[in-house]
């Protein structure tokens, strides 16, 4: 048998899981470009929210409306979401938005 080992549980753990599959099987492991960078730090996510890579920044964008939606991914991913959404809250509170507007909830994760 030929195995594998997959990480599991990222940002949590980070324990690898064992896979095994036939000899008879060609088994390449691929990971995602860029999985072996560094995470963030909080201030260079807020550098990289501040910082428009293109086009009109998040702040521009902001300025005179009245709300804003904010979609990250759902629960089943173990995105440290808090990190990234409160710099965008405090943009868009710098940008006028008042706080009922904008407010959010977060459940409580990792």
């Amino acid at each position: 048998m030929k195995t594998a080992y997959v990480p599991a549980r990222r940002w949590y753990d980070n324990e690898e899981g064992m896979l095994t599959f036939p000899d008879r099987w060609d088994v390449h492991c691929l990971t995602s470009p860029g999985l072996e960078k560094p995470g963030l730090t909080p201030s260079q996510i807020r550098e990289k929210i501040e910082a428009a890579i293109d086009g009109p920044s998040l702040a521009d964008l902001a300025r005179g409306k009245g709300q804003a939606v904010i979609v990250f991914d759902d629960m089943t991913r173990p995105t440290p979401i808090r990190e990234a959404a409160l710099p965008v809250l405090d943009v868009l509170h710098v940008a006028g938005m008042c706080r009922p507007a904008t407010s959010a909830i977060f459940v409580k994760g990792p």
